[in-house]
């Protein structure tokens, strides 16, 4: 297994596991192959910003991020349902439907996020 993106909640989500809902291999590959130029042509903040730490050996590749960084909602919400309409919309970019469950997947959870007022932000597993 690679790299993995998964979100981070502030604090507890009352009926939602996180881990449960995405497995976020395919996301950080189409992050770096796919997902550049849905950035660019829809003009949506790139799943990148939203994280709140990298670890020590990506810091030269990335911006460097706080620990400190959480993000309401919504902000990713208009990022991960505009790559849904994307992918909807060129089903040929998606290789297999497992980047599609990871992005419903991580809208379900940002919707969870955006009703109970928690805070969240992504990070990586190496």
């Amino acid at each position: 297994m690679g790299l993995a993106y998964y979100v981070e909640t502030e604090g507890e989500l009352r009926d939602l596991d996180p881990v449960d809902y995405m497995d976020g291999v395919l996301l950080a590959e189409a992050d770096e192959s796919i997902f550049p130029e849905a950035y660019e042509e829809l003009s949506i903040t790139p799943l990148s910003e939203f994280f709140g730490a990298m670890p020590a050996n990506f810091l030269d590749e990335a911006e460097a991020c706080t620990e400190d960084a959480w993000f309401d909602a919504d902000e990713g919400l208009q990022t991960v349902q505009s790559l849904i309409s994307y992918l909807q919309d060129n089903p040929e970019l998606a290789r297999d439907n497992g980047l599609m469950e990871d992005l419903k997947g991580m809208e379900d959870i940002l919707m969870a996020c955006a009703d109970e007022s928690v805070r969240w932000r992504l990070a990586m597993d190496v």
